[in-house]
This record gives C-alpha cells, sequence and structure tokens, in this order.
C-alpha cells in the first residue's frame, strides 16, 4: 500500500510577516547544519509539526 508523504506548507490564511520570520529561521537551520543536512531537516520539521506533546509514547 503506498503512504503520502506531506510537507509543512503555510495555511492559506496564515499570516505572511509570521511565515517570512519562520521561513528565516528554516533558513538559518538549514544553514547551520552539516552532516546529513537534509535528512535532520526533515526530522525536524516532522518533530515540530507532529501533533501532541508526546507524552507517554
Amino acid at each position: 500500500m503506498t503512504k503520502a508523504v506531506g510537507m509543512s506548507v503555510p495555511h492559506l490564511d496564515a499570516q505572511p510577516a509570521a511565515f517570512a520570520k519562520a521561513s528565516r529561521f528554516g533558513r538559518g537551520l538549514y544553514a547551520c547544519l552539516t552532516a546529513h543536512r537534509d535528512e535532520l531537516f526533515a526530522l525536524t520539521d516532522a518533530m515540530l509539526c507532529a501533533d501532541g506533546s508526546g507524552a507517554g509514547t
């Protein structure tokens, strides 16, 4: 069974200033990563976008 992989995208009603600030943060974080940059960035993105606190898992 094939599963779709989602990417984090802004909501259509997102505030442009907030999105710009988050984009700057993401670019800065990506620039700081060296080894396995893409994988670490994707993992960080997944953790930040996950629902819930993760307590008890």
